[in-house]
């Protein structure tokens, strides 16, 4: 069976959450998957070594038993772009063949994840359409929904090219959207000659921080609430707007991290009383301690950061908008998700290239 490459329209599309879940239903089918990430981009420092935080997740949960430097055999520093805008860089390509040669051995199939969207890893040749090429893979374009939906899946598509594509799949797509996308914009695709996989909704639950990995991730101490350090967390929400509308907004964030000036004392106190899922309060000094008082009566985390509102935006967006997944129940969703959402016969079929749709 070819490999199947997994790429995206963009960063934070949900191709990691897709692996996890196509790997845990085929696993439980029989087949014996393997997975790799050629060029890493989510770097982490390991005890002073970088590596893929996404190799790292999917060594540990599903015990692959390949090294990490086999699963992501190239890291995407500041130090390779520099060398391939120097054209210093050889034998990429040699590297990356090498470790799909080994993670392929004794495996029935291998899922190969690409970094950030379709056109990342061209400044040293790696793109996804060469990387596809290269490992003779099948190819899927996941797209989270956004209103340009049809607009970044046909650019996309463009860019991988359509030779080999078994298809698209849709992601995160809000509940009220869901028709909509199957019926008109997946007929809209079919009539282009690309086939619709899966269209799968926006879930929540999966691969939510809690408040105590958001405290150590931005380096804010707490400073009150610490009963409510376990609670998930999933967006965020900036105060600074005037009182009503932070207190309207508030209502509806139960899963929010706020972040705001630690002298907006009226809004911190509001953040609190609707019970966000935690507050960032910015600066130098440390909010009155009648708002310490306040988060502990309502078992609100309350986080103190030392820098600005802007540098605390920053990091917060990086942190949320990767989907971070780290727990067996993480995985568990992701699994029911593809069986309940993703044509994974269809997929199947197209690597094993019993089926080949010809372009419209």
């Amino acid at each position: 069976m070819r490999p199947i490459f997994i790429a995206s329209t963009c960063a934070c599309a949900g191709k990691s959450a897709l692996c996890m879940g196509l790997l845990s239903v085929l696993t439980e089918r029989g087949y014996r998957v393997g997975y790799m990430k050629p060029v890493g981009n989510a770097l982490v420092d390991v005890d002073g070594v970088l590596m893929d935080e996404d190799a790292i997740m999917m060594s540990q949960l599903f015990h692959l038993g390949d090294s990490l430097e086999v699963i992501t055999p190239l890291l995407a520093t500041e130090r390779l772009v520099h060398d391939a805008l120097m054209g210093k860089t050889k034998a990429l390509s040699d590297r990356v063949l090498s470790a799909f040669q080994q993670i392929s051995r004794d495996r029935d199939v291998v899922l190969v994840e690409g970094a950030s969207g379709v056109e990342f890893g061209a400044v040293f040749g790696l793109e996804a359409s060469k990387l596809s090429s290269l490992m003779g893979a099948v190819n899927v374009l996941v797209s989270p929904y956004t209103r340009g939906l049809a607009d970044s899946v046909l650019a996309g598509v463009t860019l991988l090219g359509q030779e080999g594509l078994c298809g698209v799949i849709i992601n995160a797509v809000p509940g009220e959207r869901m028709e909509w996308t199957e019926s008109l914009v997946g007929g809209f695709l079919d009539s282009r000659g690309i086939d619709v996989l899966g269209v799968v909704p926006h879930e929540p639950a999966l691969g939510k921080l809690k408040v105590q990995e958001v405290a150590d991730i931005i380096n804010a101490q707490v400073i009150a609430g610490e009963e409510g350090l376990e609670r998930p967390v999933n967006e965020l929400l900036i105060g600074a707007m005037d009182l009503q509308s932070s207190i309207r907004a508030f209502r509806r964030g139960a899963s929010s991290v706020v972040i705001t000036g630690a002298g907006r004392s009226e809004i911190i106190s509001a953040a609190i009383e609707c019970n966000v899922g935690c507050v960032v309060a910015t600066g130098e000094h440390v909010p009155e301690c009648a708002l310490l008082s306040h988060a502990e009566q309502r078992g609100v985390p309350l986080l103190h950061f030392r820098g600005d509102v802007l540098s605390a935006i920053e990091r917060m967006e990086e942190v949320l908008g990767r989907m971070r997944i780290k727990s067996e129940e993480d995985v568990d969703i992701a699994h029911r998700l593809v069986e309940e959402h993703i044509d994974v016969d269809a997929l199947l079929r197209c690597a094993r290239g019993e089926e080949k749709r010809k372009c419209a």
